[in-house]
């Protein structure tokens, strides 16, 4: 997660906490941050994001062409 603050200072954190009023985070010396959400803009980076974009676009048939593949790999 990046956090964006008034005047383009900006955290990041790899644990971080947010929800739709506070945005908390551990900064590279270790202090606890806290802010409220609508102050600061929040970018969220999930790597597995795109993953789960994927599994709306994948048939069935799909799922079921990928593990018979997989299953001759042994």
């Amino acid at each position: 997660m990046t956090v964006t603050l008034p005047g383009v200072r900006r955290s990041a954190a790899r644990a971080p906490y947010y929800d739709e009023f506070t945005v908390a985070l551990r900064d590279s010396a270790g202090r606890y941050r806290a802010w409220p959400t609508a102050k600061v803009k929040v970018q969220v980076d999930d790597p597995a994001e795109a993953h789960v974009d994927l599994l709306a676009k994948y048939t069935d048939d799909d799922i079921h062409n990928v593990m018979t593949y997989l299953l001759t790999l042994k």
